[in-house]
């Protein structure tokens, strides 16, 4: 036990060290200082995640959905993992290992207002289980009745065909944040739309 405490603790060293080599713009010394933290632990969910990032950003896309396919693996319980995994994915357009990890978030971190909207946003993204990012969307008003998350209520309940539920939504955030530009303008749309849908009476 003693053994595999020393060789995590020079593996969480090694991760750190690795995040000061980037700050200062030595890649190299940094994927060398991920490489050794990952041989002393290769549990450890950290070192992965930046070499994840650090690949992305290279462009070394081969080696990126390596290392993903193992963290998918290895540190799904943890909430930073599943979120990188998710917009990983998502970039890659790789729907359903998106979806994967996102679930994973939403079923570890409840509470947490993170996953309801990530796996809202990739289900309107992809156009697809909209009811079900009605749902999620409206969990994450819930949670926290902020701005952004009754804008994306708005757009999901759009989506959906719920034109009432997306004018409703779309006030709150515009009421929450008057000065977004973005809301105003969403809400001019759906406004118009809701306006055109419904049936005049009289004649």
């Amino acid at each position: 036990a003693d053994v595999a405490n020393l060789r995590t603790a020079v593996a969480e060293v090694c991760s750190a060290a690795a995040k000061v080599y980037l700050s200062h713009g030595d890649v190299a010394t940094a994927e060398e200082q991920l490489r050794v933290a990952i041989d002393h632990d290769p549990d450890l969910a950290e070192p992965r995640r930046v070499l994840l990032w650090l690949y992305q950003k290279q462009g070394r896309t081969d080696e990126a959905l390596g290392e993903a396919a193992v963290l998918a693996e290895k540190a799904t319980e943890d909430p930073a993992v599943c979120m990188s995994l998710g917009e990983f994915y998502t970039q890659f357009r790789m729907f359903d290992e998106a979806e994967q990890a996102y679930r994973k978030l939403v079923d570890i971190a409840p509470h947490q207002v993170g996953g309801y909207m990530a796996l809202a946003g990739l289900y309107l993204q992809a156009n697809r289980k909209l009811p079900e990012a009605r749902a999620l969307a409206l969990k994450a008003v819930e949670l926290e009745p902020l701005a952004p998350h009754y804008a994306l209520l708005a757009s999901a309940c759009r989506m959906a065909g719920d034109g009432a539920g997306a004018l409703a939504a779309i006030e709150q955030a515009v009421a929450r944040d008057p000065q977004n530009q973005e809301y105003r303008r969403l809400h001019q749309v759906i406004e118009k739309e809701h306006a055109d849908a419904t049936p005049r009476v009289g004649p």
